[in-house]
């Protein structure tokens, strides 16, 4: 998938869609044992209820998007869920990067009974304290507005999205563009929920 969001190129997103109750730790290997990065970038969807739907994971060059088994429709055994949490949510190798965190680490949990650690709110790395939910919060956040097609940013960040092709693109982008940008980073709030039975 071809990236919209800055202006300068960057090599073709690999998007792997799948429903979490495919998900083995072999694949998790497959997917990120190539990254050179101890980074993640995360992003969440949220349905009409503002249920916790699907979960994308970037590096610089994939992101597994993950339609997820809430606790109101869960079918399958609970050991057999542990591999997200065990191999990214928990998974203390990895940071996690993410704009509007606490949502996300919230919502991981009251939706879906996950716990999640070394997350970093984007939003907490701006040197400067605007509104953080304001379009120049954003564009700071993603490395300035020189640098951005704000076209692409506000259809990924700004709009909701009716056809599901568009809704899974935005997904995916703002989970890439949370690991592009923010990467190298090692500042900033982190969000740890603690263990839950």
């Amino acid at each position: 998938m071809e990236q919209d969001i800055y202006k300068e190129p960057y090599y073709p997103v690999e998007v792997i869609s799948l429903d979490e109750n495919l998900l083995t730790p072999d694949y998790f290997d497959l997917c990120f044992d190539n990254s050179n990065s101890t980074t993640l970038g995360i992003s969440a969807l949220y349905g009409k209820k503002s249920e916790l739907s699907h979960l994308a994971i970037a590096t610089d060059s994939l992101v597994l998007l993950i339609r997820l088994v809430t606790n109101r429709s869960l079918t399958h055994k609970r050991h057999e869920r542990r591999v997200l949490e065990d191999k990214v949510l928990c998974n203390p190798d990895f940071e996690k990067l993410a704009f509007d965190a606490e949502r996300l680490a919230t919502a991981l949990f009251l939706d879906c009974g996950y716990c999640i650690n070394n997350l970093v709110d984007i939003q907490s790395l701006l040197p400067m304290k605007p509104n953080r939910g304001s379009t120049a919060a954003l564009q700071v956040s993603l490395g300035g507005q020189h640098r951005l097609n704000m076209k692409g940013v506000m259809c990924a960040f700004r709009q909701s999205h009716k056809e599901e092709s568009l809704r899974n693109r935005a997904l995916v982008l703002r989970a890439w563009s949370s690991y592009s940008r923010c990467h190298s980073s090692s500042n900033g709030r982190r969000v740890t929920c603690g263990t839950y039975h």
